[in-house]
């Protein structure tokens, strides 16, 4: 029995799958500035990983129209080990190729780097420090402390 139940294991979440992407094929996406996604496309996608990708495309970009960087520079997506290779590249002692690597990779489009010589910090235009320098312009206007 318990052989069966592991060969019928894989139909059955494919037809777990199929049957909950028809569910949200004819969905309408709301959202608060009349975001127009079609969901039709976005289930007809081949993977649930590309549908989750295209969906998430478009409402973060919608949501956040002027992001700080420049995402035509980054070589490839900023994952959280690759933050903290980049700051080892920037300030560590001692730099990794892999270090070296990622202030390559991210540091030009987020603005840490020069694009021309991306080998140290070296801030140009970078409009985070520009969003942080406004918030701590603002809590010190309002007297307010930094939380914590």
């Amino acid at each position: 029995m318990r052989d069966w139940l592991v060969t019928k294991r894989v139909g059955v979440l494919n037809d777990l799958l199929m049957k909950q992407t028809g569910l949200y094929r004819p969905a309408t996406v709301v959202t608060r500035d009349g975001l127009a996604m079609d969901m039709r496309e976005a289930m007809g996608l081949a993977r649930t990983e590309r549908r989750v990708t295209y969906v998430v495309e478009r409402l973060l970009a919608a949501a956040y129209r002027d992001l700080p960087v420049e995402v035509g520079r980054l070589r490839s997506l900023l994952r959280p080990n690759d933050a903290g290779k980049l700051f080892g590249g920037l300030f560590g002692r001692q730099q990794t190729s892999a270090a070296r690597a990622a202030v390559r990779n991210y540091g030009a489009g987020l603005g840490l780097v020069h694009p021309d010589r991306p080998t140290g910090f070296r801030p140009t235009a970078c409009r985070a420090f520009d969003l942080i320098r406004t918030m701590l312009d603002e809590y010190q206007a309002q007297r307010r402390e930094l939380p914590a």
